[in-house]
């Protein structure tokens, strides 16, 4: 067999087999298929890949932590079910370690401050961006800041598991992991995403709830990314703040400083351990003075 043979039996195992959802697959089949394109640049063949040629794969191709890591799953699953399958006697991947996210309280450059959150909505929201999708991109802005859901989980929002008519507003979103998670939804955030459904979106053979300008097809993790992107450089704050993540940091801090329950917060983020919803914030030294003063002392 040759490289996508054994790349196409892992992934229908894990879609098939393991019951991975199809994104998860998709997204497994995107750094196998330039793990591929790799290994015919180099004349190598899958079975003979040792450790040393992942190691160097991985360091030719860069990228930010999060991608690197991408990339990792992706080679141990691959070398994973081959190795399950006794196609090869020893997993080359098995040494691979993930690169380690920071998520300091301290870092600078990765959230919002409340205005900057209200001053983006308003651009947005009057199209001071020259948008040919204005109501899709509020109501995709206003979902982000307000839920601060990841990237892939936008595309994966079907337009049919919205409630927006109900008194107390809900959607389903699939979360990582593959586990589908029923959330309230704030009114203002409901009347974006019915406005865009009403008057802009129209008929489509597609069930995602965001589509395309140009193609009217849905987006994919990192489409969407760029174009959230896109909408966060008009602050004109550095590069360092256009990219979608840092909508995720800013409104699980911005419910934290509106006192939302750390717990509450940990579920609509979607969090494992409330110490990861703690470690994603970005509270300030006076944010923690305000709130220490703001609960009086327990002596009068």
């Amino acid at each position: 067999m040759n490289y996508n043979d054994y790349k196409e039996k892992a992934l229908n195992h894990y879609l098939n087999v393991e019951k991975k959802s199809e994104n998860t697959v998709n997204t497994l089949r995107k750094q196998l298929n330039v793990f591929g394109g790799w290994l015919e640049a180099t004349d190598m063949k899958v079975e003979e890949i040792a450790f040393s040629h992942l190691s160097d794969y991985i360091a030719t191709q860069g990228g930010k932590a999060s991608t690197i890591n991408a990339r990792i799953n992706a080679l141990r699953k691959l070398f994973d079910y081959m190795e399950a399958m006794e196609y090869i006697n020893t997993n080359p991947s098995s040494k691979l370690k993930n690169v380690k996210v920071k998520t300091s309280l301290n870092d600078e450059g990765k959230v919002l401050t409340e205005a900057q959150m209200l001053s983006l909505l308003n651009i947005v929201k009057h199209n001071a961006t020259g948008s040919k999708s204005p109501k899709r991109d509020y109501a995709i802005i206003s979902l982000a800041l307000d839920m601060g859901l990841r990237r892939s989980e936008y595309t994966w929002l079907k337009l049919k598991d919205f409630d927006l008519t109900s008194e107390r507003k809900s959607f389903k979103v699939l979360r990582k992991g593959g586990m589908v998670q029923k959330l309230p939804l704030h009114d203002n955030v409901a009347e974006a995403i019915k406005d865009y459904v009403e008057n802009e979106r129209g008929e489509s053979e597609h069930d995602e709830l965001f589509l395309t300008t140009r193609t009217r097809k849905p987006f994919d993790p990192d489409s969407m990314g760029q174009m959230v992107g896109n909408l966060i450089s008009f602050l004109d704050l550095g590069k360092e703040y256009n990219h979608i993540h840092i909508c995720r940091h800013s409104a699980i801090t911005s419910m934290l400083r509106r006192g939302m329950p750390v717990t509450t917060v940990q579920f609509v983020a979607n969090h494992k351990s409330v110490n990861q919803t703690l470690a994603y914030t970005h509270l300030s030294q006076e944010d923690y003075n305000n709130d220490f003063f703001n609960f009086g002392g327990f002596t009068k």
